[in-house]
């Protein structure tokens, strides 16, 4: 077995960047779409799917565009919900050195495509963005094209689905609370026929959304614009404590002053294993299982776990912590991690990734805690994982370590 070639190798970092794409990497004079992308488009727009030699055992799938009629083409998958990165040459061919550089140079969605030959004259092309918290729902409405802009405030699913059909908007965008909302998401996408996507919650941070304003419209404040006196603000107690990033997409929302909640998006195929009483909800991409982990008595935590497998690109759960919660990852260093087990909250990878328990006779008393058995989890490395940890049961401190 090979390694891939140069120029599969950038595609990869490339389309690693924009997974949630299509991507158009440019070629000569076409622009070339492989592996999953090549399989995809080619079913869309029937056309021929043909292999490329990448350097490993088999080929990789591939389908092309020639460049000069790209944007017929572009039209078409943003039509049927598809959202496109268009990667470009940056340098003279005959003037690079090795691989010729490329780049990502335009994204194309079905909300902010500005093709005229592809919009309807009699209608607008509505972007629609949704933030969701505490019970209210902060709605604003773009039209790239011809520069209309709307932004309300609902407090009922019903209100906001008036708005949604009102609108009728190309493209939804909403953060990662909305789609923990109870909102029936495949309803609306196969009724209103609408691109729907999340986005990490630190982009509807309110000095993110507030400097956004000020600097587009040229203000002061947001007086001047009538946004003052909106409720739905990222403030209090919806406040973000910290973005964590893991083997996923992972945000930590401050929740109360002594509790935390972690909304984290499961890959299809991962599993997070979890205390079930620090589990408050998931989405029905998840596979809900109980099981046990270890014999004998370990503590009141540890010896049964729930398993949440996601089964679905919208694979979400909402996790508890007591305290800030703090992480541990050994998924690019495989190094070993070692931890009290009242303190996990819950571990993350491919599997179960179960831990080995190991005793210390003298473990507990380094971090003063007294009560509870004297043994800890550890993973080793083999697989990676990421493990979530709580600080409310300590004493004085918190005592973990990766070797």
């Amino acid at each position: 077995m090979g390694s891939y070639t140069p120029m599969m190798q950038q595609y990869l970092e490339i389309k690693k960047e924009y997974s949630g794409y299509i991507l158009f990497y440019r070629l000569g004079d076409f622009y070339e779409m492989f592996f999953e992308d090549a399989i995809q488009v080619s079913k869309e727009l029937e056309l021929t799917l043909t292999g490329k030699n990448c350097g490993v055992g088999e080929r990789a799938p591939m389908c092309g565009v020639p460049y000069h009629s790209v944007e017929g083409y572009l039209n078409k998958l943003v039509k049927r919900g598809y959202k496109i990165a268009v990667c470009e040459q940056v340098e003279d061919p005959k003037a690079a050195k090795g691989i010729v550089k490329r780049e990502v140079i335009r994204i194309v969605t079905p909300g902010t495509n500005t093709d005229t030959q592809a919009l309807e004259e009699t209608r607008n092309n509505y972007i629609m963005c949704i933030v969701y918290l505490a019970d209210k729902y902060g709605v604003s409405i773009a039209d790239v094209s011809t520069g209309d802009y709307y932004v309300t405030e609902v407090d009922t699913e019903r209100k906001l689905l008036d708005e949604m059909n009102k609108y009728n908007p190309a493209e939804l965008i909403c953060n990662e609370a909305f789609f923990m909302s109870g909102i029936d998401l495949d309803d609306i996408k196969n009724r209103l026929n609408v691109c729907v996507s999340a986005l990490e919650s630190w982009y509807f941070g309110e000095d993110t959304a507030v400097t956004a304003l000020k600097e587009h419209f040229k203000i002061q404040n947001l007086a001047g614009i009538g946004l003052e006196d909106f409720a739905c603000r990222v403030t209090g107690e919806n406040l973000p404590l910290m973005k964590v990033s893991m083997n996923g997409d992972s945000v930590t929302y401050f929740a109360n002053k002594g509790q935390h909640i972690v909304i984290y998006h499961l890959e299809i195929g991962e599993t997070i294993s979890v205390e079930s009483e620090n589990i408050l909800a998931f989405t029905q991409d998840c596979d809900y299982n109980v099981r046990f982990i270890g014999v004998g008595v370990l503590s009141q935590k540890g010896l049964a776990t729930s398993t949440l497998t996601g089964r679905g690109r919208e694979a979400y759960v909402a996790v508890l912590s007591d305290g800030n919660p703090i992480v541990l990852s050994n998924v690019s260093s495989r190094s070993t991690i070692s931890v009290d087990p009242d303190a996990v909250i819950c571990w993350i990878g491919n599997g179960h990734c179960d831990p080995r328990v190991t005793l210390d006779v003298s473990w507990k008393t380094f971090i003063r805690q007294t009560s509870g058995e004297s043994y800890q989890f550890e993973w080793n490395g083999n697989a990676g994982v990421t493990v979530v940890l709580q600080p409310s049961e300590r004493q004085s401190g918190l005592n973990v370590s990766m070797d």
